[in-house]
């Protein structure tokens, strides 16, 4: 990642000017510099893909990088902006937010060159759920997104992924398409099924999913 976002972050900040917003020049360079210092942390361990345990640091790596971007976004309401701050803000992390989320991309599929997927007997039911949640976030490479969709559609019957990580791309890519969910729901129980899927409430999932078996193949069959 970091000789994807260093030379990104370098290249914004010699190439956009300053907004004449102070505090968001000041939140952005406080990302900015916050994203180098855990990239170079990350750097001082050698990499190693064929190693497990460097893999699982890595994809942790990811996903701490991948979290501390998004909930960056909540400085506007933290700092209470302007709505002149607000766009200008907007404008300026979206481009980060994209670094972010193409990077995390592209290690990912390298290192699926190497596993077929961090089963949950070989890297543990958090790196499993990390690395969906990733993929989730791949929303630039939804064709990447839709070969993960096939990874996962044996492993789960397996128990080698959660069942709700195969669950939530095959509703959003064999049923509604690859475009956001509620976008296509106007189905009030389709709605309820959704909801039931994003927090977690596997009972009602279950019981969605099973009252659209008419549409498409459950994935709990």
């Amino acid at each position: 990642m970091l000789k994807i976002i260093i030379p990104f972050l370098l290249f914004i900040s010699n190439t956009l000017l300053a907004s004449n917003l102070p505090r968001v020049d000041a939140d952005l360079k406080i990302y900015d510099d916050q994203i180098v210092a855990l990239s170079f942390e990350f750097e001082k361990v050698p990499a190693n893909p064929q190693d497990k345990e460097w893999v699982k640091f890595k994809i942790n790596h990811m996903f701490e990088v991948d979290q501390y971007m998004r909930h960056y976004w909540d400085i506007t309401s933290i700092h209470q902006y302007t709505d002149a701050e607000k766009q200008e803000f907007k404008t300026q992390f979206l481009l980060r937010a994209q670094a972010v989320d193409s990077a995390n991309t592209y290690d990912l599929k390298k290192l699926l060159k190497i596993y077929r997927w961090f089963k949950i007997s070989e890297f543990g039911a958090e790196i499993d759920k990390k690395a969906w949640l990733l993929v989730q976030h791949a929303d630039l490479d939804p064709s990447f997104q839709k070969e993960v969709l096939i990874i996962l559609t044996d492993l789960y019957k397996a128990g080698e992924t959660n069942p709700s990580n195969y669950a939530y791309l095959w509703i959003e890519f064999q049923l509604l398409g690859p475009i956001r969910v509620e976008e296509r729901c106007s189905d009030t129980e389709l709605k309820v099924f959704v909801s039931a899927l994003k927090y977690g409430n596997h009972c009602q999932l279950k019981i969605q999913i099973t009252w659209m078996k008419d549409v498409k193949p459950s994935p709990w069959d």
